[in-house]
């Protein structure tokens, strides 16, 4: 066999093998999308598909907004508002995944299963990045209030377990006001300095 068919035939191996991955990794992709496990964030030009588990925090930078994965990268200038992902996560994922993200004043929308400290008199939310070998941590900065807020909602959500029906907690000034809706499409995800609200409720 001459040199020129030896690399026609590996060319041919690993198109075969590079098409088959593309096709698992599709598939596996529309797989979790059908049942509400991956994100997705796309507009005109690009697409996103992300697992809930590997975004840490998202932050509101004007009519975009960059998000903090686990694994240190930053997807930056995203073409969305961070009320709109919220709104994306409230609708795409099922609700056990979208309750692991909260609303944190006009600027954050953080994932809560990361979160390590709370310190309100700082100012300071700290994450814990779950990366094999190496236990690394990330804080971001938020007023007092709302990182109290947070707090409670954390306290309360873990006292009363996973709330039932289709209710939105927003937790606002220190007080729990619950806001019943038919859908996430009827809630408003612009919320203030120090508001918080948990998703997927």
């Amino acid at each position: 066999m001459s040199n020129n068919e030896k690399f026609r035939e590996i060319t041919k191996v690993n198109v075969s093998l590079s098409q088959q991955i593309a096709v698992s990794v599709g598939g596996r992709t529309s797989e979790m999308k059908a049942k509400n496990r991956i994100l997705e964030i796309s507009n005109q030009n690009e697409a996103y598909y992300l697992r809930p588990d590997n975004i840490l925090y998202v932050v509101a930078d004007g009519n975009y907004c960059d998000i903090h994965l686990t694994d240190g990268d930053v997807l930056e200038t995203v073409s969305f508002q961070r009320a709109e992902i919220a709104r994306k996560i409230d609708t795409q994922l099922s609700r056990d995944l979208a309750s692991k993200f909260s609303l944190v004043g006009k600027s954050y929308l953080v994932n809560i299963e990361h979160i390590m400290h709370i310190n309100a008199q700082h100012q300071q939310l700290t994450f814990d990045i779950n990366m094999p070998d190496t236990c690394k941590k990330k804080a971001i900065k938020a007023t007092s209030n709302a990182l109290r807020n947070l707090r409670q909602a954390l306290e309360e959500t873990s006292a009363a377990g996973i709330m039932a029906t289709t209710s939105e907690r927003r937790v606002n000034g220190g007080f729990a006001q619950y806001l019943s809706s038919e859908s996430a499409k009827d809630v408003d995800y612009e919320i203030g300095d120090d508001d918080v609200m948990m998703l997927g409720r």
